[in-house]
């Protein structure tokens, strides 16, 4: 005989997977809410334009002279926004042929934050000498 006040398993079982879906829920809700406050800070400028290819040149040769002098103005209508690179950038070229179309994509990125160095590795060659170059600089 089952004693009154203890629940039987299939009660127990419904009661577990509510809270689950509670917890989960619980958890959907921060991150979306960690998400908002991200978006919150993120501030851009989008260009999309289809101009002619002296004009394109014209428009990257400032993009490359801010690079170099260490600060990219970008202004569209009322919005602005200016980025200072840092030394080292990840830069990804990607080109592309289609039977319909071609074109190149340029993405560079960098930490807006100072980071450290990598701190060096050093690895034994196969003949055993020590190469003491950045991991990410060999070959």
């Amino acid at each position: 005989m089952v004693a009154p006040d203890k629940p039987d398993k299939a009660s127990l079982k419904r009661l577990k997977r509510r809270d689950k879906a509670a917890w989960k829920a619980e958890k959907r809700k921060e991150k979306q809410r960690r998400k908002s406050e991200r978006w919150a800070q993120r501030r851009q400028v989008d260009y999309r334009a289809e101009l002619d290819r002296s004009i394109a040149v014209e428009l990257l040769e400032r993009i490359v002279e801010g690079l170099r002098a260490g600060s990219v103005k970008v202004q569209r209508g009322d919005q602005e926004l200016t980025i200072e690179p840092a030394d080292a950038v990840r830069l990804r070229v990607r080109a592309r042929q289609t039977h319909k179309s071609e074109g190149v994509r340029i993405n560079m990125r960098w930490p807006r934050q100072v980071t450290a160095p990598a701190e060096s590795l050093t690895v034994a060659g196969p003949n055993g000498a020590p190469d003491d170059r950045p991991a990410g600089r060999r070959g």
